[in-house]
Order: C-alpha cells, then sequence, then structure tokens
C-alpha cells in the first residue's frame, strides 16, 4: 500500500494533559515517600501510641509508655518489593533502556520526528546492556520505512519482526507541534512469591544490628501497584511460613488499596 499525503494540522496539546501530569505527579511522590506510606499505613493498621518519629534506619520510631510505666521504641523499617532484581531483566532497568532506545530512534529519524509513534517492547525479549544503539538504529530504519507504506494505525509486524525486543508500532500520520514518541506497555499480572517476601526479610534482618536501638521492630513491605516494577497480587498460602526473624511483624501492603497482608513466623503458633 502506498502511503498518502498525511495531514499537516499544527494541533497542540490539550491544556489539561499538563494539569493532569501535575496532580498524578504530587499522588505518586505522596506514596512513593516513606512518611507518606507509613501515614497511609496507620490508616489500616493499629499501632501502638507514642511520639512518631521519621528516622533512618529504622525509617520511623514510635516512642511511648507501656501501662507499666516501662518507656518503649517500636522501629518500623520500611522498604519495597520488587518483581525482580536482576540488573538486566528488571522492570526498573528496562523502562530506562525503552526511553533510551526511543530517543535514540528518533534522532536518526528524520522523517518520524515529525509524527507520533507508541512503541511497545517485549518483557520476554528484554534490551540487554550494549543493545540499546543497535536497537535504535534498526527501530529508525523501520519508522522511515513505513511512513511511505503505512497509513496509519497499527503497523504489522513483518515491517519489524528482525526486532524480537519491539511487540508493537503504533503510528499517527497527523503532524503535531510537539510530536513524541512514547513506550505503550502491556504487562500480565503476577502474584507476589514467598521466596521473595523470604529474601526481604533476610536481607533486612542482616542489617538490623546497624539499626538504631528499639525495643522491637516491625518490617513493612510496600507494594506499588502504580510501578509495573513493583505491582504484585498478595496472596500467602498457608503454608507459607517465614522462619522466626527480629521482626515482630512481617506486613505486606498495597497503600492505594489498603490492602495489608500479616505474614506468620515459625512461632506464631
Amino acid at each position: 500500500m502506498t502511503n498518502q499525503h498525511h495531514p499537516k494540522k499544527d494541533k497542540s496539546r490539550p491544556t489539561h494533559e499538563k494539569i493532569e501530569r501535575h496532580y498524578f505527579g504530587q499522588f505518586l511522590s505522596h506514596y512513593e515517600s516513606q512518611e507518606g506510606n507509613f501515614k497511609c499505613f496507620r490508616r489500616n493498621y493499629e499501632i501502638p501510641k507514642g511520639d512518631i518519629v521519621y528516622s533512618d534506619s529504622p525509617d520511623v520510631m514510635i516512642h511511648g509508655v507501656t501501662t507499666l510505666g516501662e518507656v518503649t521504641t517500636l522501629g518500623v523499617e520500611i522498604t519495597r518489593s520488587y518483581i525482580s532484581d536482576d540488573p538486566e531483566k528488571s522492570e526498573q532497568a528496562q523502562r530506562e533502556r525503552r526511553e533510551l532506545v526511543l530517543a535514540r530512534a528518533k534522532l536518526r529519524a528524520p522523517k518520524g520526528k515529525k509524527y507520533d509513534l507508541w512503541i511497545g517492547f517485549d518483557p520476554r525479549h528484554p534490551i540487554l546492556d550494549k543493545q540499546a544503539t543497535p536497537i535504535a538504529r534498526e527501530l529508525a530504519e523501520v519508522v522511515e520505512n513505513i511512513l511511505d507504506k503505512w497509513l496509519c494505525g497499527r503497523v504489522p509486524k513483518q515491517f519489524f519482526e528482525h526486532i524480537p525486543q519491539v511487540k508493537s508500532i503504533y503510528f499517527n500520520p497527523i503532524e503535531y507541534s510537539a510530536p513524541a514518541w512514547r513506550t505503550l506497555q502491556c504487562y500480565e499480572g503476577s502474584t507476589l512469591e514467598f521466596k521473595r517476601v523470604q529474601e526481604i526479610v533476610e536481607k533486612k534482618s542482616r542489617k538490623l544490628q546497624n539499626y538504631q536501638k528499639c525495643t522491637k521492630y516491625w518490617l513493612l513491605i510496600v507494594i506499588d501497584f502504580i510501578d509495573r516494577a513493583q505491582d504484585q497480587d498478595l496472596q500467602l498460602g498457608a503454608e507459607d511460613v517465614l522462619q522466626k526473624s527480629p521482626f515482630e511483624c512481617v506486613l505486606l501492603y498495597k497503600p492505594q488499596f489498603g490492602e495489608l497482608v500479616l505474614a506468620r513466623q515459625s512461632d506464631d503458633g
């Protein structure tokens, strides 16, 4: 198919887009902070009464007094659970490499700079170290070719089947004053693996000896559903029991939903 002339309409971006990004950014920054996570946690779980101090190692300290007049300090360590810690395949690393590929490809595609494109990457074929530049070069060549052969919409796989890291390409032929190339990702849901919880608890337990002294400690493992590098369903089976740790409580928490799971330890009975 031979492409027709692309309509040239100098359309400005909707002004509400910047407003949405602003407020969504505020929303994210609140949940991404340890203090923000703990304030949400307090609404969903009863904590001992006392003076709350936001600190470091542990992240939160609650100074209180028991009914017998004993001074106590509860230390709450807050951490996150990522689906993968593999430096090559983790979503954290892949997000950066996808953006790098798009930026470099756009520089190499003179005609493509005028249009909006959405590029989907295949998580089964991660972008490995030093692959960003060659993938960007191949993607730029594809974009330059499809502009003359494809009118709009989803581009057939045959045009880029030689790039396994690319799963889909959508092309918008309208020229904008500030065109953008964006990633378009689809993900499959995943369940938090008990082994991952064990690894986090063991890692934090080893570090606890260097923390500020507290009467007892809790470990709060946060899973942020907005971040695809973290989003996992909280489902622990009856057989999923941790070995006894220095933490009195190990809690798994999704702040946006108020979803909370108390992980059992070996002497919980």
